[in-house]
């Protein structure tokens, strides 16, 4: 699955790339689903001249040996309200100089962690129309007395 932001002229500047593998794949099956993201990313970024930045997400299962060999060849831990979630940068194209950002994560860290940031989103939303509905409207004085 692939997505594009766009500039203010309407070409495209940001990629979005989801890989999904099935469920109970193997430590093989699952590191070709990171190969993966990083060829179609610089294929597409090679053939998509005004892409400046790459987002991909490859949608997995991360068991203890899927873990560890992410751990071992550079891959970050990044904050997940459930599940073990990774990621790492990438520089790719034909010169090297558009940044991938790969984050591997389990399906169900997806839909909780995208549940949450909805909710944090809606919260601040609701706080913001609240202070705003509550505060006293005071009318600027005339700059020119009445006579």
């Amino acid at each position: 699955m692939r997505g594009f932001s766009k500039d203010n002229e309407g070409h495209p500047n940001r990629l979005v790339i989801i890989e999904f593998k099935k469920p109970g794949a193997d430590i093989f099956d699952n590191n070709k689903a990171l190969l993966q993201c990083r060829l179609y990313a610089s294929e597409l970024v090679d053939r998509i001249e005004t892409v400046r930045e790459v987002f991909a997400f490859s949608v997995v299962e991360i068991d203890d040996e899927f873990y560890k060999d992410m751990k071992r060849t550079g891959f970050k831990d990044v904050f997940s309200l459930s599940e073990r979630v990774v990621y790492d940068d990438f520089a790719i194209g034909t010169d090297d100089d558009i940044p991938l950002h790969l984050y591997v994560m389990p399906a169900a860290s997806l839909i909780t962690d995208a549940k949450a940031r909805n909710r944090v989103f809606e919260e601040v939303l609701r706080f913001n129309m609240a202070q705003a509905s509550s505060a006293v409207v005071v009318p600027a004085p005339d700059p020119v007395p009445a006579e």
